[in-house]
């Protein structure tokens, strides 16, 4: 099964990024599938690893969820 989290980019550093997620959690992303990314982008963490864009919109509502919980 694949979990993912929404997470925003705070900063671009060629493959990898710093990122908050959800849980206002900074890390430190692998961005290398997906291109063109910068800060303030939001993107599908899986572990460490970027797999998807989606809309701040989209996060928001998928944040919301998680808190609920």
């Amino acid at each position: 099964m694949c979990f993912t989290l929404p997470a925003k980019i705070i900063e671009v550093d060629g493959n990898e990024a710093t990122v908050v997620d959800v849980h206002d959690k900074r890390r430190k992303a692998n961005i290398s599938a997906l291109e063109g990314l910068s800060p303030g982008d939001w993107v599908l963490m899986s572990a460490d690893l970027a797999v998807g864009v989606i809309s701040e919109e989209e996060a928001r509502e998928v944040a919301k969820l998680y808190r609920r919980t």
